[in-house]
């Protein structure tokens, strides 16, 4: 469990950070009008949710099992 934790946790956002520095520098490089997703890897890595909406209920103060519940709720 301690291997899972350090990469998940340090290992996997650095080079996660890496991969969106060099892909976002390559869209602008290349003059593309493509655009990367603003997404924080490393903070969805830590809190342990896979959607920004998940993070951002997170942050409001829910807590993880509770965003992703509603998460998961069908919208009308």
């Amino acid at each position: 469990m301690r291997d899972v934790e350090q990469f998940a946790r340090f290992e996997a956002p650095k080079y996660l950070g890496c991969y969106a520095d060099a892909l976002d520098h390559f869209l602008e490089s290349s003059q593309s009008d493509i655009e990367a997703p603003e997404m924080d890897l490393p903070m969805m890595l830590e809190m342990g949710v896979s959607r920004p909406s998940e993070l951002a209920m997170m942050t409001l103060g829910l807590s993880r099992a509770s965003a992703i519940a509603l998460e998961e709720v069908p919208c009308a």
